[in-house]
C-alpha cells in the first residue's frame, strides 16, 4: 500500500507500538489475509479458547488480541492469565518490546492463525484514553502491518471478547461493493441470565428503533455504531485519523468520521451473536444500560426511550435543509418555516455560524450542501434529538416486542 494518507498517519499520528513492526522482516508474499483487533480487559480465557477452535480462525489470519488494563487498576492477574494462555497457545515466533507474535499452528492445530498479542497491562492505559486507546493500537498495527505488505485484505476488522462470530465473517467482506469504506455487521444478543438477557434484547431493540427512526427521518448517519461489529478499509481509517483515545463511544466517533468521507454499508445477509452481560468497564453502552433497565424491571418500571415525534420533527429539519442555501444571506427567515424550538436547537448547535463561514467563502451549493450533511453529523443528530426530549418531547414506554424464540 502506498496511499499518502497511510504515510502521513503512520509516521504522525499512530500508536509507538507500530514502530516495533518496522524492523520486523518482510516476506515476499503476505503472510495473512485478514485481520482483527480484539480489545481484552478483565476477560476470562474462555472466549480465546472459543476463537481458536472457530473456523474462520484458520492460518490466514492475524488476531491482534490488546490485553490492556486502565491505570486505575493495580490488580494484574486477569490480564496476566489471558496473556499467558494466549502464550502458551502456540509457538513463539517473535517478541519485542511488549509485542509477541505467537503462531498456532501446531500439530493439534495444523489450520490456525497467529496471534499478535500486545501487553498494555504491565504498561497500562491512562483510564480516560480506556478502550478506545486499545483499539487504536491494535488498528494501528493492522494499519502497519497492511502498508508492510504482510496482510493482504485492506480491510482492518474490529470486534470484542463478547462476540461469536460466524464462519463467513471475513469471506463476506469479498463480496461488498468496492466504494464501501467501512461496514457494519448485522447482530444478535444471544445467551446469559433470564433478566439479563430480557434486559438486553429491550436494548438492543431499543437501537434497532434509534436507527430505524434515523432512517425514516433521512439522516446519512442511520448506523448501529458497535465495536464489536465494525470493519474498515485501512485508508479510510488513516484518513479520519483514527480511533479517538475515549474510555467509550470511540466506535461511535470513529464512524461519525467515516460516513462524512465515503460510504458505510450494511452486512445483513452475516450476523455476530453478542453474549447478553452486564458490565461496568466502560460509562455507558449496552452492558451499563441493561444494568439500568434490569433495576427499572425490578422496581415495575418501564424503560423509556426517544419520543417518536421527535424523529418526525429531525426529518422536518432535514427536509429543510434543501433549501438552506437559497436562504442563506437571510437565515432568520428560514428559520421562521421551522418550530421554535428546532430553530433554538440549530442555533445553538452553531448554525448561524455555519452559515456565515460559508458564506464567506462563497461555496457553490453542492459544496454548502455537502458540508452542512457534514456539520450536523451523527453526534450534532443525537444532541438535536436529546435536545427535543429535554424541552417537548420527553421520552416515552418503549413498547418491547420479544424476538421469536
Amino acid at each position: 500500500m502506498t496511499d499518502k494518507a497511510v504515510k502521513q498517519y503512520l509516521q504522525h499520528y499512530a500508536e509507538p507500538e507500530v514502530r516495533c513492526l518496522q524492523h520486523w522482516p518482510q516476506h515476499d508474499q503476505p503472510a495473512y489475509r485478514h485481520v482483527l483487533v480484539i480489545p481484552a480487559y478483565q476477560e476470562s480465557s474462555d472466549f480465546l479458547h472459543r476463537a481458536l477452535q472457530s473456523a474462520w480462525f484458520n492460518r490466514d489470519i492475524l488476531l491482534i488480541l490488546v490485553i490492556n488494563q486502565p491505570n486505575t487498576q493495580t490488580d494484574i492477574s486477569p490480564q496476566q492469565q489471558l496473556f499467558q494462555y494466549a502464550r502458551s497457545a502456540g509457538e513463539l515466533i517473535r517478541q519485542q518490546q511488549n509485542l509477541t507474535l505467537i503462531s498456532t499452528n501446531t500439530e493439534t492445530a495444523q489450520n490456525s492463525g497467529d496471534i499478535l498479542l500486545v501487553d498494555r497491562y504491565t504498561l497500562s492505559i491512562p483510564a480516560k484514553q480506556g478502550v478506545g486507546l486499545a483499539r487504536k493500537i491494535g488498528a494501528d498495527l493492522a494499519l502497519m502491518l497492511i502498508d508492510k505488505g504482510m496482510i493482504s485484505s485492506d480491510w482492518i476488522c474490529s470486534t470484542d471478547a463478547d462476540a461469536i462470530l460466524p464462519d463467513d465473517y471475513f469471506s463476506v467482506l469479498n463480496t461488498t461493493d468496492p466504494d464501501w469504506i467501512a461496514a457494519c455487521y448485522a447482530f444478535e444478543h444471544v445467551g446469559g441470565e433470564p433478566a439479563v438477557r430480557q434486559a438486553t434484547l429491550i436494548y438492543q431493540q431499543a437501537m434497532h428503533y434509534y436507527v430505524k427512526g434515523l432512517q425514516q427521518a433521512g439522516s446519512p448517519y442511520a448506523h448501529f455504531t458497535i465495536g464489536s461489529t465494525l470493519a474498515f478499509k485501512a485508508a479510510a481509517y488513516a484518513q479520519v485519523r483514527g480511533f479517538p483515545k475515549r474510555a467509550a463511544g470511540e466506535d461511535f466517533y470513529l464512524l461519525n468520521k467515516l460516513i462524512k468521507t465515503g460510504i458505510v454499508g450494511r452486512i445483513e445477509q452475516t450476523v455476530i451473536k453478542l453474549q447478553a452481560r452486564l458490565s461496568d468497564r466502560v460509562p455507558f453502552g449496552t452492558g451499563m444500560s441493561t444494568a439500568k433497565i434490569i433495576k427499572l424491571t425490578e422496581q415495575g418500571l418501564p424503560f423509556c426511550y426517544y419520543h417518536p415525534q421527535s424523529f418526525i420533527a429531525l426529518q422536518q429539519v432535514l427536509q429543510q435543509f434543501g433549501s438552506l442555501w437559497d436562504a442563506r444571506n437571510d437565515l432568520a427567515a428560514w428559520l421562521e418555516q421551522l418550530p421554535e424550538y428546532s430553530a433554538e436547537l440549530l442555533l445553538k448547535a452553531g448554525l448561524a455560524r455555519f452559515v456565515e463561514t460559508q458564506r464567506r467563502q462563497s461555496v457553490s451549493k453542492q459544496q454548502f450542501d455537502s458540508q452542512l450533511v457534514n456539520w450536523f453529523d451523527g453526534l450534532k443528530t443525537l444532541q438535536f434529538i436529546h435536545g427535543l426530549r429535554d424541552r417537548v418531547y420527553p421520552d416515552v414506554p418503549l413498547e418491547f416486542d420479544p424476538p421469536a424464540e
